[in-house]
């Protein structure tokens, strides 16, 4: 039984869960799965530090649930006879097919009740089903009135926006970001990518403000070892030399506790949502988004359906999102950079962003220790000045823009 072997990932693997949650309900399984389904959904949208669900707890919670004795053996008889759970890089396959059989079926009927109207719409869902790698999300609408217009600056005024990192960069944005705005930083290897989120995450901790900086590309404690010197304005070297004082420094400055990184060795951009409901950040920093697995084949794809997921998760929990991805070889050498620079994305994952920093510098700046940051989109002001990039200075042994 395909759906069997959904409930058994499901119970084995927060992961498996979180992968096929936005795409599969108690409608695709059978009865008698569907009762244990709901019961793991109910578990980990509670528990939200569950990496998986132990089967005999889970047994003991559905066996005291059971109302009608005549269901007793069936439902009883699912829990105990669980499948080998297939991996959660498997799962997606796995959903596919469960879908694939049940419009299969339903499109059969169809057939031998001659309704042809049906089997014209369950026809075309066979067939997308049948060319389909990847789930597609169930479409929900949801509506959000606007509210009245005298209470429009409460909402998106300058009191409500919150500054970035450089200070500089409030120039040109219209004082900062609000929640839901997705900024998008690119640059070549070893240009500052990771230097600009650290510095970000660093200055908006200190600001009071909770972030989940989600690494995957960099080792996570590297990472804080540079938050450190960002916070203490001390290299390693001299952190590690006077460690009671930096220590104490990065406690005060409140960013032990408002910084939180954490390793995303495996997992989609879905697989943040377990963070974000555990940490409940107002800044989402991920570094890199292009590093997040996705089912789609080929970068250009992963790096648009990132994107999309990326933000459908700031406006879901209100966040504000810097996302941290690739430019391209045309941005070797070069200092100010366009959309044209994005590496795999043209416009795709651009279509996704509010505010793009494109990173760049010449050799003479190289040397000098400046950086260049290109503002190619800019959603979050309409000033003349907008698009106008900057020119800053940056210091690697510190985690520094300046």
């Amino acid at each position: 039984m395909l759906d069997a072997e959904i409930l058994s990932a499901v119970i084995a693997s927060r992961e498996a869960y979180d992968r096929i949650r936005p795409h599969i309900n108690a409608k695709d399984l059978t009865p008698a799965v569907a009762f244990w389904y709901d019961l793991a959904d109910a578990w980990y949208r509670q528990d939200k530090t569950a990496g998986s669900i132990d089967v005999a707890t889970i047994r003991g919670l559905g066996e005291s649930r059971i109302t009608n004795p005549k269901q007793r053996d069936t439902l009883m008889g699912v829990i105990a006879g669980l499948p080998a759970s297939p991996s959660p890089s498997n799962v997606v396959a796995v959903a596919l097919e469960l879908k694939r059989w049940n419009i299969g079926m339903e499109l059969a009927a169809a057939i031998a009740a001659r309704d042809a109207k049906k089997t014209s719409k369950l026809h075309a869902e066979f067939g997308e089903l049948l060319s389909a790698s990847t789930l597609q999300a169930k479409e929900t609408t949801e509506w959000e009135d606007a509210v009245p217009i005298e209470q429009i600056f409460e909402k998106v005024g300058t009191a409500n926006r919150i500054p970035l990192a450089p200070s500089v960069l409030n120039k040109r944005i219209n004082g900062g970001a609000l929640p839901g705005h997705h900024v998008l930083v690119f640059a070549r290897p070893e240009m500052g990518k990771s230097t600009f989120a650290v510095n970000a995450g660093v200055q908006l901790a200190i600001q009071g403000r909770k972030v989940l900086y989600a690494g995957n590309e960099d080792q996570i404690n590297v990472l804080k070892a540079r938050a450190l010197s960002r916070a203490t304005n001390m290299t390693l070297a001299q952190a590690e030399a006077d460690k009671d004082r930096a220590f104490r420094i990065y406690r005060e400055r409140g960013v032990e506790d408002n910084l939180i990184f954490k390793q995303l060795k495996h997992g989609s951009a879905n697989a943040l949502r377990e963070q974000i409901e555990l940490i409940e950040p107002s800044i989402l920093i991920v570094d890199q988004i292009r590093n997040l697995e996705s089912d789609d084949e080929g970068m250009v794809q992963r790096l648009e359906t990132n994107g999309q997921v990326m933000r459908e998760l700031l406006l879901e929990y209100g966040l504000i999102g810097i996302s941290v991805t690739q430019a391209g070889d045309s941005a070797t050498g070069k200092v100010w950079l366009g959309m044209h620079d994005l590496d795999n994305s043209k416009t795709g994952l651009p279509g996704t962003a509010d505010l793009m920093i494109g990173i760049g510098a010449s050799a003479e700046m190289l040397t000098r220790n400046q950086r260049a940051l290109s503002l190619p989109k800019n959603k979050l002001s309409s000033d003349e000045f907008s698009h106008e990039g900057l020119i800053v200075e940056i210091d690697k042994s510190r985690s520094l823009y300046r």
